[in-house]
Formats: structure tokens, C-alpha cells, sequence
């Protein structure tokens, strides 16, 4: 009589094979699941995070350097005259002055301006300064012939006694471009129908003044100037539009290799840097790993030491020790 089989055996039977399935499915990729390979996984993640943090850090420090130490290429400043009184008998002008208000009358008789460059120049940059100045073409601007430009680039004042000092200065002859009357009457007729249409200042000319050639300054922001003052000195009255001051800097050594080969010092830089990040991440990861191997083991050590001592019992090579005299006895017969 055959035997028929349960509902059990039969439902052990299914999911036997479904696990027999599930396992010869999962052969070929156990290798890529198993426990090592899982670590082997979780390492090289914490490797490549870690490698891509240390380079944006790599890259931010780069461009907080290069933002620092650079300075900007070039910068320009208006400067605003001033006519008050400048053809009158006198006029209080501030700055090294005598007295208890600081201030210093004396006698001014040119146009003058002061321009702020806190916070523009940096210490030990070369700059090339110039100054532009609009002028109308008019008959009192040419027949006032050479007159002269002094520019003087002056400190903070101190806190003590409030003087400025002057750590540089130049004088520069200018002269409105000659012409003569035919000249001057055509170049007027051909620039009648731009002015007619323009609003720009036809009849004006602009002179470009080369006042300092690479001037720098030492380290400390005592040495840094932190005010332009100019001065048009004319034996004539003169009439001016504008007057415009442009700071170029002239970049050497490191800094120029930094502004003219931005993406090789880039790669060098952010380079160094990063290789620099991942070699201190490396020992502070040995250092770390060695603390905690240690206490470890030490942990370790402790919980398989054994609670109690076993006593063991050592025999000589006789045997003798720990044996009475009866026992080395043996029977023997009556007829022995």
C-alpha cells in the first residue's frame, strides 16, 4: 500500500527547491556579497569620500590664497577738485598742522583733490600710476602753457600726534597739445556735425600723466598710503572737466606666474595642497587605529584570562613522593 505524502512534507518539499533555486541564483555573485567583500565595499567609500573632501578643502584653501595674495589687476579712482577760495588770499586746508585744532592756514592757490585708497594697494606690489585730465580746448586752458601736476601718496594719520607722512611723491610738466589757427579752425569745422549729434565733449582733450613707474611699499599697514592727494599748479586760472587717477600693478614673480598661468598654478597649488591633507589624514588614521587596536586586544586579553589558577601536581622521576610504604608492598605466597 503506497504511501501518499502529507500537506507538510510536500510544503518542506517546495521550499526546499525554492532555496535550492535561490542558491544556485546567488552562486555566481556570492563572491561580490560576501562579508569581505562588503568591508572591502565600505573602505574604498570612506576612502573616496574622504579623498573628495580633502580636495574641495584642497581647492577652497587654493582660492582663499590666491584671493589674499593676488590683488586686482588694476583699479581706478575719480578725483573731485576743489576751487574754493583757490584764487583768493588764503584758505585753511587740513593735515599737518600746529595748533590745538590739527589745521594749517596758509596760502593755496591751486586746485587740489584727495582721493581714499584704503584697502586698495598691498605691500610689496609694484603699481604704475596715472592721471587723466579732461580740459576743454578753451583759449584761457591753451595759453596757460607748462604748468605742473604734484602728486604725493600719504599714510594714516598717527594716533598720537595725527600727522601724515609722505611715502612717495612726483611732479609732472603738462601741456595742452598745440595747434595753429588754421589748424585749430578746421579741426573745429570737422568735429561740428559730432557735436551737433554727440553728446560727447568734442571739443575737449584728454592729457594721460605718467605719475609713478612700478612704486611699491614694505609690509606693515603703517607703509601702505591710504590717501592721493593732487595738486594743479598753474600760474593760470585752469578750467577742467574731469580728472581721473589709474592704479596698474605690475605683477612679479609668484604672482605673476599666478595671474598669467592661472590653471597650471592651479594644478600645482591644489596638488600640494591636497597631497599635503591626505598624508596628515593618513597618519591621524594610523594613529587612531593603533589606539583602538590596543585597547582592543586588551579588552581581549582580560575577558580569556582564566578566572582561577589550576593547581597542577608535579612527580619527580623516582615517583617516590606521595607514596606510603604499603603501597610499594606487594603480596607474596607462604612458600616464597
Amino acid at each position: 500500500m503506497a504511501l501518499t505524502p502529507t500537506k507538510d512534507e510536500t510544503e518542506d518539499d517546495e521550499q526546499g527547491l525554492i532555496a535550492s533555486t535561490i542558491d544556485l541564483a546567488l552562486t555566481p555573485i556570492r563572491p561580490f556579497i560576501s562579508r569581505p567583500a562588503l568591508r572591502t565595499y565600505l573602505k574604498t567609500f570612506l576612502l573616496l569620500s574622504t579623498a573628495l573632501v580633502l580636495f574641495g578643502a584642497a581647492c577652497a584653501a587654493y582660492a582663499t590664497f590666491y584671493w589674499n595674495y593676488v590683488p586686482a589687476l588694476g583699479f581706478e579712482r575719480e578725483a573731485w577738485l576743489q576751487f574754493d577760495d583757490v584764487h583768493g588770499t588764503s584758505a585753511r586746508i587740513g593735515s599737518e598742522g600746529k595748533g590745538a585744532a590739527g589745521l594749517e592756514e596758509r596760502i593755496v592757490k591751486h586746485p587740489w583733490a584727495e582721493v581714499d585708497l584704503r584697502g586698495e594697494v598691498v605691500s610689496q606690489q609694484g603699481y604704475d600710476v596715472v592721471v587723466e585730465i579732461t580740459m576743454p580746448r578753451t583759449q584761457g586752458n591753451r595759453e596757460a602753457g607748462n604748468w605742473m601736476l604734484d602728486v604725493s601718496l600719504l599714510a594714516s594719520p598717527t594716533r598720537t600726534s595725527g600727522d601724515t607722512e609722505v611715502l612717495a611723491r612726483s611732479r609732472r610738466p603738462a601741456i595742452m597739445t598745440y595747434r595753429s589757427s588754421p589748424t585749430e579752425l578746421v579741426h573745429r569745422l570737422a568735429s561740428l556735425p559730432r557735436s551737433l549729434v554727440s553728446t560727447q565733449q568734442s571739443e575737449a582733450e584728454t592729457l594721460v600723466l605718467p605719475i609713478f613707474d612700478q612704486v611699491s611699499f614694505p609690509k606693515g599697514t603703517a607703509n601702505l598710503p591710504s590717501t592721493l592727494r593732487l595738486e594743479l599748479q598753474s600760474p593760470r586760472r585752469l578750467e577742467i572737466y574731469t580728472v581721473l587717477v589709474k592704479f596698474r600693478a605690475r605683477f612679479r614673480g609668484l604672482r605673476w606666474l599666478m595671474y598669467n598661468h592661472r590653471i597650471l598654478s592651479a594644478f600645482i597649488f591644489i596638488s600640494a595642497f591636497w597631497g599635503v591633507e591626505v598624508v596628515v589624514a593618513g597618519i591621524v588614521w594610523l594613529l587612531v587605529a593603533s589606539k583602538l587596536g590596543g585597547s582592543s586586544d586588551k579588552v581581549h586579553n582580560g575577558k580569556t584570562e582564566p578566572r582561577g589558577r589550576i593547581k597542577h601536581e608535579h612527580e619527580d622521576d623516582d615517583g617516590g613522593i606521595g607514596m606510603s610504604d604499603t603501597e610499594r608492598q606487594f603480596p607474596t605466597l607462604s612458600s616464597q
